[in-house]
């Protein structure tokens, strides 16, 4: 497909931004993976997630709709999808699909990422930030709690995750805990549901 016949497509699919679709220009993926809050591909996915689900369309201008590709540097669809799942609280990856497209005259890629509705109970969050929000609002726990815990509990998850994988997992769980009601919380104290000393 040359890159005029990519862009007749992508406006057929895709004709206009609105809550549901993005176009974002997005040159350098690696930038755009780990960039600025706000400006790069981690909060325009999770703010999608948390309307109705929708599309973001990378390596196009969004404003002249003019194709520029976009440098996917060591990124191919499976660790992109990996990066978003990691890098964004809550989402899902069923339902997460990445479409790339190349160019054949001018060798430019654009990537489609289908991001899928999530439950308005289970906000998706961006960055690292938001694990901060989330522990502040669960339990308070200072990382020297969360680090007691993650030592009691390391061997069980999964081998494969770095310390600060397994950190943030341990937040999710609590997380997870906290809005099926397993544990409570009151102030800087949390304990678990039916038991409290």
């Amino acid at each position: 497909m040359t890159q005029l016949e990519l862009q007749q497509y992508l406006l057929r699919e895709y004709p206009q931004e609105n809550a549901r679709c993005e176009w974002k220009e997005f040159k350098n993926l690696k930038n755009s993976f780990c960039g600025d809050e706000k400006d790069d591909v981690i909060s325009y996915v999770s703010a999608i997630a948390n309307m109705e689900g929708g599309f973001l369309v990378v390596g196009v201008h969004d404003k002249t709709l003019e194709i520029v590709g976009t440098d996917t540097y060591n990124y191919d669809r499976q660790k992109a999808i990996l990066r978003l799942t990691e890098r964004c609280t809550n989402l899902s990856s069923e339902g997460l699909d990445i479409e790339e497209y190349i160019t054949d005259d001018t060798q430019k890629v654009v990537w489609v990422i289908h991001i899928p509705k999530h439950l308005p109970k289970r906000p998706v969050y961006a960055h690292d930030k938001a694990w901060q929000r989330i522990e502040d609002s669960l339990v308070e726990l200072t990382q020297e709690h969360l680090n007691a815990i993650l030592e009691y509990i390391k061997d069980v998850l999964p081998s494969t995750k770095s310390m600060e994988q397994k950190r943030r997992l341990l937040r999710h769980i609590l997380e997870e805990m906290k809005n099926e009601n397993m544990i409570l919380v009151n102030g800087r104290t949390w304990f678990e549901n039916g038991y409290k000393s």
